[in-house]
């Protein structure tokens, strides 16, 4: 089936495709919309989508489970940028009017060793950007992280 056949050209009576990323799907937009084929969800999980009731209309739902991934590793990667220079107390300090430029120095990440707890797609994603300026890193499955 094609792209434009399953998309619909037009749509008099609804969408005959959604796409949602955090809000709930409800219940009335499935039964309103009697054209709508696929509810898609741009994200890792399908909780937000009302899987019964689209079932009931017969609607396709799917995700795209890794559209966020390099996004999430660079955020946590972000993260420990921050944490290790200190860089959320030091702006507390900047706008509370000091200037305390040698008690926020923080620590370098370079030649450290980074522990991943999961290595799914995420953190396997976290693992590979680290590789230039964190010397070992080490990773442990989900199995081990749960028995923690």
């Amino acid at each position: 089936m094609s792209a434009a056949k399953i998309l619909g050209r037009d749509c008099p009576m609804g969408p005959s495709c959604q796409f949602t990323t955090t809000t709930t799907t409800p219940p009335c937009s499935l039964s309103l919309s009697w054209r709508l084929k696929v509810e898609g969800r741009a994200g890792v999980g399908i909780d937000n989508v009302d899987i019964s009731a689209a079932t009931e209309h017969g609607c396709l739902v799917v995700n795209a489970p890794t559209a966020n991934t390099i996004a999430a590793a660079e955020h946590r990667i972000a993260l420990l940028a921050a944490m290790s220079r200190n860089i959320a107390q030091a702006n507390a300090s900047l706008k509370a009017g000091k200037w305390q430029r040698n008690k926020y120095v923080g620590v370098s990440l370079v030649g450290k060793t980074l522990a991943v707890m999961g290595f799914g797609k995420v953190g396997s994603e976290v693992a590979r950007l680290v590789t230039s300026f964190i010397t070992n890193s080490h990773w442990h499955p989900c199995a081990v992280c749960q028995r923690i």
